[in-house]
């Protein structure tokens, strides 16, 4: 019995001790990270302001495949919010306290599991030459007896927050769409198959120019020589990856055609199978081209399809057909399931 009160009066003290060490030290932390976006303020803050977009980016709505999100009656701009309950992140809220646009949204982020408390999340907005600086600043107190964690929070939430800001970068950048291009239709239909001659590509996304496109198709052309006359639609494009975080692509520059021949080292001969797909109908310059791309992808989330096979792009009307190039029409083709 003896003992035991001693064991009992040691943890007693242990626990003072710690109280008493708890009460000299601050539970206040502040995490912060930032990044250049080659992107206008505006729209950098379209990816902030919008909860639901909030899905595509952030870390936690991303490393935790059991995330649940209930939204409430706003979803954008201030008093915009949504609980989300995860095996992994827990549960709690997110709401938009305020926007000033171009210049800081300010979020509140209140934890209800593992453990209660709150975090401010502030995300503040410079723009120079086109380029925006975006700086995501948490910050706020630990409940009194986990004030010893508030020392490590940069350590451990700040690779989080560059993760997330890293991811929102790659698609505000590959989203950006020059201005005049737009979707003039975009359908599910059936497409016909076709036998084509191509010259592949991997490169850097950095790489491509149109240059690539014109050699390959005079490449193409004396290549078939005196069976030039069997290609037929339009040139096209196949592309099969196009990845952003590591900034290369692959694809295809090919005509299609009738021909007999085989192909050789240099071009090569293969067939779309054509079937289900979805087309859309895009006019403008190539650069803005994105913009259809979007759409059908959007398309595909919206009606619960996926895609099957390389990517597409007709170029129905080009710089050989119009100097103006607000009217190039180009046919973009997403096969399905």
């Amino acid at each position: 019995m003896k003992a035991l009160k001693i064991v009992l009066l040691v943890l007693l003290g242990l626990v003072a001790i710690f109280v008493i060490y708890l009460s000299t030290i601050s539970g206040d932390y502040k995490v912060t990270r930032s990044i250049e976006i080659e992107a206008p303020t505006e729209w950098v803050g379209s990816y902030i302001n919008n909860l639901e977009k909030w899905e595509r980016w952030s870390y936690w709505n991303l490393v935790d495949s059991t995330n649940v999100i209930t939204y409430g009656d706003i979803r954008e701009g201030a008093g915009a919010n949504y609980r989300w309950v995860g095996n992994e992140t827990g549960e709690g809220t997110i709401e938009l306290l305020s926007v000033e646009p171009g210049v800081k949204t300010a979020a509140m982020i209140s934890f209800l599991k593992p453990f209660s408390s709150q975090m401010n999340s502030d995300f503040l907005f410079s723009e120079e030459n086109g380029v925006t600086t975006i700086s995501w600043e948490n910050y706020g107190s630990m409940p009194f007896f986990m004030r010893w964690m508030a020392g490590g929070m940069d350590a451990a939430f700040g690779n989080q927050l560059d993760s997330g800001l890293i991811k929102l970068k790659s698609i505000a950048e590959s989203e950006l769409q020059p201005t005049g291009g737009k979707v003039l239709s975009i359908s599910q239909e059936e497409v016909s198959g076709f036998s084509y001659f191509y010259m592949p590509y991997s490169i850097q996304i950095s790489e491509m120019s149109p240059d690539i496109y014109s050699n390959s198709y005079q490449g193409i052309y004396a290549y078939l020589a005196e069976d030039a006359n069997t290609v037929v639609g339009s040139p096209a494009c196949f592309y099969e990856s196009w990845d952003m975080e590591s900034g290369t692509t692959s694809f295809r520059v090919a005509l299609a055609s009738t021909s007999s021949k085989e192909g050789n080292d240099a071009v090569l001969k293969d067939t779309f199978e054509g079937g289900k797909a979805i087309k859309a109908i895009y006019q403008g310059d190539y650069e803005g081209s994105g913009l259809a791309h979007n759409a059908i992808e959007e398309y595909l989330n919206s009606n619960g399809l996926e895609m099957n096979g390389a990517a597409i792009e007709l170029y129905v009307t080009g710089p050989a057909d119009e100097p103006n190039a607000s009217k190039w029409i180009t046919e973009i083709i997403y096969p399905i399931k």
